[in-house]
């Protein structure tokens, strides 16, 4: 099929999958819709979860729901544009583009665009979702700080698909075509370096501030996000090898599966954190001991009166005192000291 769409070239020839290659699509997009109900069971059992304590759009639920959409968004698009069922003919997302039909052929740019503008969508809330645990043990400037580096790098990839990956697809020149083949494969590996980076250091800070201080309880977490980190490691290296299947778009299909596979670890997390956060826990610590103030009758304490919220998980100094860990809800510390002065 000859070209000369919207921004496509005019020798543009569109390679319409095999039927060996539709087998395989459809057993990843049957797959994608099968993920897609348990992952909308899960999140609309969250989301009724944050009604009933009066949150009802918190930025967890609105992120788990933007990824979701985005995902099917994905794969539908992409399901029928592959299947052909986005025809010359068929009005596509007419109440947004005013019924143009130069959206609903397979040379479209607007198909492309749109698959690229979701994806944009579902890499950065899968990040953020991420991060949002992780910023349960972070101070609150840090875990910003955090959120602000990893929007930047992945907005970084998200402007460099549309820069690259776009006119590859729309066979501007040989050059694009070239560069996308090797630019796709860094992106991927990017993505894998970004999601176990940040898994990893959310087992360091589950072991650091929680089980090295006391709260074994936590081992059930630790062990559990290293299972699930591994899992979600290896889907990336699945899409990262869908790059090198003969179909020059098969690999798009996978996006869907892969993302909603995702997701559905990143809730499952959730559930777990939730269920051991509720079940409350006492530490006690030896007798407090204060050091005396050089040329005062005051005593200097190195830990403060009382402390709750998001903490940085332990203090050195906590286990000098007498100290107790209440945790219901979310991760709180209460610290109180008595100090006898003889």
């Amino acid at each position: 099929m000859q070209g000369g769409g919207f921004l496509v070239s005019k020798n543009f020839e569109a390679k319409a999958p095999s039927a060996s290659e539709m087998n395989v699509i459809s057993i990843i997009f049957g797959f994608g819709l099968a993920v897609a109900m348990f992952t909308a069971a899960t999140a609309g059992q969250q989301t009724l979860d944050a009604r009933r304590r009066g949150k009802m759009f918190t930025t967890y639920t609105i992120m788990i729901w933007a990824e979701w959409i985005s995902a099917m968004c994905i794969g539908l698009i992409t399901y029928m544009w592959l299947s052909g069922a986005i025809k010359a003919r068929l009005v596509f997302l007419s109440s947004v583009l005013c019924a143009h039909r130069l959206i609903c052929r397979y040379d479209s740019f607007w198909v492309f665009f749109f698959i690229l503008f979701f994806w944009t969508i579902s890499l950065q809330c899968i990040l953020q979702i991420i991060i949002n645990r992780i910023s349960v043990l972070m101070v609150r400037k840090n875990a910003v700080r955090l959120k602000i580096i990893v929007c930047l790098l992945t907005l970084v990839i998200n402007i460099s698909a549309f820069l690259v990956w776009l006119p590859a697809l729309l066979q501007i020149n040989e050059t694009w075509m070239t560069i996308n083949v090797h630019w796709d494969r860094a992106e991927k590996a990017c993505f894998l370096v970004m999601d176990g980076g940040l898994n990893a250091y959310f087992i360091y800070l589950v072991r650091t501030k929680l089980i090295a201080n006391g709260l074994q309880k936590y081992n059930r977490l630790f062990y559990f996000n290293i299972s699930m980190s591994m899992l979600s490691l290896s889907l990336d290296c699945i899409l990262i090898g869908s790059i090198f299947l003969p179909g020059p778009y098969v690999n798009v299909q996978f996006y869907t599966l892969t993302y909603l596979l995702k997701l559905y670890i990143e809730m499952n997390i959730t559930i777990l954190i939730g269920k051991i956060v509720k079940s409350t826990t006492t530490i006690s610590f030896g007798a407090s001991k204060a050091a005396p103030v050089s040329g005062t009758n005051d005593y200097q304490l190195n830990i403060m009166a009382r402390r709750n919220g998001r903490m940085r998980l332990p203090d050195e100094e906590l286990a000098k005192d007498n100290s107790t860990f209440t945790v219901e809800e979310r991760i709180t510390k209460t610290v109180d000291t008595d100090i006898t002065h003889d």
